[in-house]
């Protein structure tokens, strides 16, 4: 059962506030053209979505459902697999995956995992790589460089 109060904050539902606060809130709202940027100004520039009155829901549903059929839920195999349909041959999808596993380093980890590790070899190793990462990518930064340099004639 609602209740209703009989006081000055029941009309306007916020505590402090008069009735002719209200109204003036209640009003619709028009656009302050002496203000350059303007909210309305880039509300008129968006456009209108015509969908929502002209469908009934269980069209929305059935667009819907056809724009989400290749989507898969995410798992532990969401970057790691290829869809093979239509006219794409076996071999390319293959060769594809190869190239997702290769760079997602899964066999190398594989390798890893197949003896127990100790914590401070584990620790070296993982600061060793980092290092040589590190490394490489500042060799690559100066190479592109001097590639750069000579490219100007210098």
């Amino acid at each position: 059962m609602v209740q209703t109060r009989t006081n000055s904050t029941a009309s306007s539902g916020l505590p402090g506030t008069s009735r002719s606060a209200v109204d003036s809130i209640s009003q619709p709202l028009t656009p302050n053209t002496s203000e350059p940027h303007s909210t309305w100004n880039f509300l008129r520039t968006q456009p209108i979505s015509k969908t929502s009155k002209t469908q009934s829901s269980q069209e929305m549903w059935k667009a819907t459902e056809t724009s989400h059929i290749h989507s898969r839920p995410p798992g532990p195999y969401a970057g790691r697999s290829v869809a093979v349909s239509g006219g794409k041959p076996f071999g390319s999808a293959y060769v594809e995956l190869q190239q997702i596993l290769r760079r997602n380093l899964v066999s190398y980890e594989l390798r890893l995992a197949e003896r127990h590790e100790k914590k401070g070899y584990k620790r070296r190793r993982l600061a060793s790589d980092r290092h040589r990462r590190r490394f490489a990518h500042e060799v690559r930064k100066k190479v592109q460089l001097v590639n750069e340099i000579r490219a100007r004639g210098a």
